[in-house]
Parts: structure tokens; sequence; C-alpha cells
């Protein structure tokens, strides 16, 4: 049958037969509690000039650390025009560049020895003559739109 394991005996609870042990029996506490002997509330506190001195550092390190995070974003804008500034005067020499070869190129294209020598080149002759054509107004009529006129045209060239 079943056993104590220290007394070698059965145990009745587990017998067959016997009744169910009851679970209403009072147990014993996890804890306990000890009632302390102190008679009064004896604390100490700080004095108001301790406790004053902290609130005012408490203040200053706060006051420090805002004008330091202003100084840091003063110093990161700045950081940041320069670069805008270099990044400018970067696309300045370079439009500078683009437009003094551009200068060149023009001079060179618009030589006549240059032109006279490309035209040779494609088989062209150079005119007999030369004749400026005068051409008259535009008769092409607009109206307050901007849009063609047709009947402003027509009349136009009537007259």
């Amino acid at each position: 049958m079943y056993s104590d394991f220290n007394t070698r005996t059965p145990r009745s609870s587990y017998v067959y037969g016997s009744t169910a042990p009851s679970s209403l029996t009072q147990q014993e506490p996890d804890f306990e509690v000890i009632r302390g002997n102190r008679t009064g509330s004896v604390t100490q506190t700080l004095s108001r000039q301790v406790i004053k001195m902290c609130i005012a550092a408490a203040v200053i390190l706060v006051f420090i650390a805002c004008v330091g995070m202003v100084r840091v974003q003063l110093m990161i804008a700045s950081q940041d025009q320069c670069i805008a500034a270099n990044e400018l005067s970067t696309q300045i020499s370079s439009t500078r560049k683009s437009a003094n070869e551009l200068e060149v190129q023009q001079s060179y294209m618009s030589n006549t020895t240059h032109i006279r020598t490309a035209a040779t080149q494609l088989n062209m002759e150079a005119p007999a003559s030369v004749v400026t054509l005068s051409l008259a107004a535009d008769v092409v009529v607009t109206d307050a739109a901007g849009n063609l006129s047709l009947a402003g045209t027509l009349s136009a060239l009537a007259q």
C-alpha cells in the first residue's frame, strides 16, 4: 500500500475506503507580521537653504543646457549655409567656364574663313550677287485673346 516515507506506515487519507481529508482546515500563513517598536516619527529634513540651492543649481543647469543646444543649432545652420554657398560658387564657376567655351565656339563658327572652308567641303560656291528682300508688314491679325482672326486678316488684305 501507500506509505509515508519517514514512518513506513500507511497514510489514512490514501487508503481505500477512508474519507478524504478536510480542505477547510486552518493553514498557517506563509509570512508573519512583526510589529515595530518605534514610538514616534522622527524624520530628518533638509534645511530650506539647501533645498533652494539645489533648485537654483537645477535651474542653472537647465539654462546652460538650453544655451548649449541653441549654440549647436546655430553652428549647424552656419555649416549648412557654408555648404550651400560653396555649391553655389562651384555652379557659378562651371557656368562661367561653359559660357567661355560657348563664346569661343561661337566666334569660331561665325568666322568667315571657317564658313568658306566648310562651304567648299560641301561643294558650295559663293553667290554671284547678294540681294536683300524687304517684306511688307504682316497682314495676319489677332484678336484681344491672342487668337488668329480671319475676318481681321481679310479686311487687312483688302486695304
